[in-house]
């Protein structure tokens, strides 16, 4: 009896020490995709429905107040000119099934126009059918305006 207990103690030590290392992790995840303004998201390609981490704060979320949406919604969310570019490449990318990279204008909540930077892969089932595309998104805003003032900035200067 006694070797049954102090073996249950150590296992409950050692998924305790496991749960900290866990908990440890993931604030170190959190904080690298904060600093780095990196969004993951998953998409269900079935039902459409596309989720982010609940516990990244409203920053990080499509639409305010929610920590999920559908990609029709995503999709209205996208800038008009690019929303076919991101319709079609989004439609090779689960045919083809490669991982890709898209950058896309995207229309933020307070109306203002924001540049995204959108890296992702696809998932499939045991027969090969995608099943989701799982990913990230990173607000490149800041570095397309400044490749824009540089190019305003060379134009100028010939």
């Amino acid at each position: 009896m006694d070797h049954d207990t102090s073996e249950k103690a150590t296992l409950r030590r050692t998924l305790a020490a496991h749960c900290q290392q866990m908990q440890e992790r993931e604030a170190q995840l959190r904080l690298a995709f904060e600093a780095a303004q990196i969004r993951p998201w998953d998409l269900d390609v079935r039902t459409r429905t596309m989720t982010w981490p609940e516990n990244l704060g409203p920053g990080f979320k499509l639409l305010p107040n929610a920590s999920s949406s559908t990609y029709d919604a995503f999709l209205a969310l996208v800038h008009p000119e690019d929303r076919d570019y991101v319709t079609h490449t989004v439609a090779r990318i689960l045919k083809e099934g490669a991982s890709y990279e898209i950058e896309y204008r995207l229309i933020q909540p307070n109306g203002n126009i924001g540049w995204r930077l959108t890296k992702g892969q696809v998932v499939r089932d045991a027969i090969g059918q995608a099943v989701r595309l799982v990913g990230i998104d990173m607000d490149i805003t800041t570095r397309k305006q400044a490749e824009q003032a540089l190019e305003q900035a060379h134009a100028e200067l010939q």
